[in-house]
């Protein structure tokens, strides 16, 4: 899995016409160096807007614009010699153990509300690699 070392909030646009709450699903892919890439805003989830309408295009911006900033120590696969037990030692010392970098896809959900001049909040939907 790949773990995050810089990933701030979207600011939530100003002036941005909003009434209540709206959920943005977004995809992209963290690569094997830890930047974050094709970035996609996408629909899958039932509460997820419409990535066409209009009203959508500030939200995207933050988005997009805050996922360009986020940094990871991006995700590896071990594989382990024949009679290792990985379970054994988790920190592999002194074991011939292949780590190989691996992009990985992620899925995020970002609520933004119009409460208290506008607030963000997030979570992961899934990855895969």
């Amino acid at each position: 899995m790949a773990v995050p070392i810089e990933d701030l909030d979207p600011v939530y646009p100003q002036g941005a016409a909003l009434q209540g709450m709206m959920q943005l699903c977004v995809a992209f892919v963290v690569t094997t160096e830890g930047t974050v890439t094709d970035i996609a805003i996408d629909r899958q989830g039932q509460d997820c807007a419409d990535p066409d309408a209009v009203t959508m295009a500030p939200f995207e911006t933050a988005v997009v614009a805050a996922l360009q900033r986020w940094r990871y120590f991006g995700a590896a696969v071990y594989t382990f010699p024949d009679g290792i037990d990985p379970d054994a030692d988790p920190r592999c010392e002194g074991l011939d153990v292949r780590v190989d970098p691996v992009p990985i896809r992620l899925r995020y959900v970002f609520t933004f509300s119009s409460e208290r001049g506008g607030r963000v909040s997030r979570t992961q939907a899934s990855s895969e690699r």
